[in-house]
């Protein structure tokens, strides 16, 4: 399937082609490790196209290969969970207004990602989807300076940036007569 131009299946294949030189770190503790591997397994069983080495699912270390999920069916339990690790889910669209309706089914909105070649496709795309962050045409890397944070049940509020700065600050209104406004102390 296509979106702008974008071939689905060559961007699954170019994402699993990590050189030896790739290094994850490991997921923050091993209870987030087998609560990620436990979904893996159930989506394995429920038949779901699962891509990534499945050998690593019975791993019991906090270091996982990367997964996607591609064309997860709305219905799957997997559709309504909000994953943290190294997986991905990968939905084709054929067009923009399908993208937004896929994106924007979800009670969470941490961050989506959309691949196309039309600038218009991209700004509306970012205009209308219910997430913190939209990241187009893939990451970019992380940076302390930017914002994070999401939406809907995957948070209220930002870090990181002026944004997360504002968070911690205690602002207070202090409202003035018209005769002291300009006046001096």
């Amino acid at each position: 399937m296509r979106l702008g131009g974008w071939d689905a299946n060559a961007l699954i294949d170019a994402s699993l082609q990590f050189s030896e030189e790739t290094k994850l770190g490991p997921m923050s503790s091993e209870r987030a490790a087998n609560e990620l591997r436990e979904h893996l397994r159930g989506e394995v069983t429920d038949g779901l196209d699962v891509r990534g080495n499945l050998d690593g699912i019975e791993s019991e270390s906090r270091d996982l290969a990367p997964f996607m999920i591609v064309e997860p069916d709305r219905s799957n339990r997997i559709w309504s969970t909000e994953l943290f690790g190294p997986i991905a889910m990968l939905t084709p669209a054929e067009t923009v207004d399908e993208a937004i309706a896929i994106a924007n089914d979800s009670p969470y909105g941490l961050g989506a990602t959309v691949y196309t070649d039309s600038i218009e496709h991209a700004r509306r795309f970012v205009a209308e989807v219910e997430t913190g962050m939209v990241l187009v045409n893939g990451p970019r890397g992380s940076n302390p300076a930017l914002p994070f944070g999401g939406v809907k049940r995957s948070g209220i509020g930002r870090e990181l940036g002026r944004c997360g700065v504002r968070e911690f600050a205690n602002e207070k209104l202090v409202v003035l007569p018209t005769e002291f406004v300009g006046a001096e102390s």
